[in-house]
């Protein structure tokens, strides 16, 4: 199985039997069919490679084309046009498995699943399937709580003013004319008034009662990535392993929601799946601005004092069989991956289901026929013409065709989309918040950049 991330250094590893940064679409080389496939085993079977488009516009061009030739076929959801002209022309997205979920919540894989041979998987196919049916009532719930956001149930008001019984400043400046004792009373206090009032706990939280049904996704298409991962640490490890912080996907997958189902963890593991959101340094200082607050008291109401765009949400616990939904507006890390037993390793398995946004159709692999070299070479060896050639012959002619793509390509691709996204997260979250003066305010304002 072809593995992008390994570090054997550290005494950690993690493989990808499943990796959705491998094959990708690329706008200067991969192809798009004349006409959609319908099945995983229909992508295996085609007579030609459908056309190349060789470019970011002309792929454009081809998916329009590709709209209007099946504007007649009921069973055809257009592609989105319009979020191909927000990606980057250089930039490669993950192409997604289109589905099929039934009335009875049961699924139909309609196209294969990138980096799964839907021939030598088939079984694998089957459970995929029914893994998918089983986190679709949890995906409903999630879509759910995002159209319908809760109120926060702890109220709080970044309004701010000078009191009206502080000295004004003349009269603090008469007051060096003064004795030094009453100036001393005087500055005690300014601070007593200047302190920042203490807000009362919150009462227990209480689950809020529901008062809309979640969404059906019943008789419904959608997409779907999928991945699988392993992580493994050996007994000589030192520490545990804390996995890089990370969101799904880029702008160019529109992913919505993820379903992490963990279907082999060690029983004597302490694992966790940790979550953070990102705070917006502009939002918070449209919040505050222009209000007249001591220099010294935004750190300590607003607990910025220059951290990082972020702020932990929580973490869940990790045990063998667990399904974790969520929305895609979290970053989260696997940490405290650690053998407690030293004559054993450690090891936590994964099917991740990354889920498109339902209302933005993108390209898949029912347009895109599969990019794998190996794929490609096992079926045209089966042909009577190729049949006929020596063997010999056979290697020359699959190492010289460029397309479909090799395992070492594919790889060097998927480093750099990997390298590409992780760069976009942290210059979001890795940012600090600082305070300057304004020099159009009054001293006293605070102000973020």
């Amino acid at each position: 199985m072809p593995t992008l991330r390994v570090s054997k250094s550290d005494g950690y590893a993690v493989k990808s039997p499943i990796n959705p940064s491998l094959y990708t679409l690329l706008f200067d080389r991969s192809p798009i069919l004349n006409s959609p496939t319908t099945s995983p085993l229909g992508a295996l079977n085609l007579p030609s490679f459908g056309n190349f488009p060789g470019s970011h516009a002309a792929w454009k061009q081809a998916v329009r084309e590709l709209n209007q030739r099946m504007a007649g076929n009921s069973s055809f959801i257009p592609i989105n046009e319009k979020y191909l002209d927000k990606i980057d022309p250089e930039d490669r997205h993950w192409l997604p498995t289109d589905i099929h979920v039934n009335g009875d919540g049961t699924i139909n894989i309609l196209s294969y699943i990138n980096n799964l041979h839907p021939g030598k998987y088939a079984d694998a196919y089957k459970s995929i399937a029914t893994m998918i049916s089983r986190c679709i009532p949890a995906l409903e719930q999630v879509l759910t709580d995002l159209k319908n956001l809760r109120d926060l149930r702890v109220p709080y008001d970044l309004e701010t003013s000078v009191q009206e019984d502080i000295p004004h400043p003349t009269e603090y400046c008469y007051s060096y004319s003064r004795d030094p004792e009453s100036d001393y009373e005087e500055a005690e206090e300014m601070w007593e008034d200047g302190l920042t009032k203490t807000t009362p706990l919150p009462d227990g939280f209480k689950r809020p009662k529901r008062t809309y049904l979640p969404r059906s996704l019943r008789n419904t298409s959608l997409q779907v990535v999928v991945k699988m991962e392993d992580m493994f640490a050996n007994p000589t490890s030192e520490r545990g392993y804390d996995a890089d912080w990370h969101g799904d996907g880029t702008a160019s997958e529109q992913i919505i929601a993820t379903a992490v189902y963990f279907y082999d963890v060690d029983d004597d593991s302490d694992i966790s799946l940790r979550f953070r959101e990102g705070i917006s340094a502009i939002d918070i200082r449209s919040r505050i601005r222009r209000e007249r607050v001591m220099h010294m008291f935004v750190p300590s109401y607003a607990g910025l004092s220059e951290s990082h765009h972020e702020q932990i949400v929580g973490d869940v616990k990790i045990r063998q069989g667990q399904v974790v939904c969520y929305p895609n507006v979290y970053q989260h890390c696997i940490s405290g991956l650690y053998p407690k037993d030293p004559s054993k390793p450690c090891h936590i398995k994964s099917l991740t289901l990354h889920f498109v946004d339902p209302s933005i159709r993108i390209v898949s692999t029912s347009v895109v026929p599969p990019q794998q070299k190996e794929w490609w070479a096992s079926e045209v060896l089966q042909t009577p013409l190729m049949r006929r050639l020596p063997s010999l012959m056979h290697e020359k002619i699959i190492e010289s065709v460029d397309m479909p793509m090799s395992l070492d390509q594919a790889s060097a691709i998927g480093l750099d989309l990997d390298k590409r996204s992780f760069k976009v997260d942290n210059n979001f979250y890795n940012g600090r918040f600082y305070m300057s003066l304004d020099n159009d305010l009054d001293s006293n304002h605070v102000d973020f950049f």
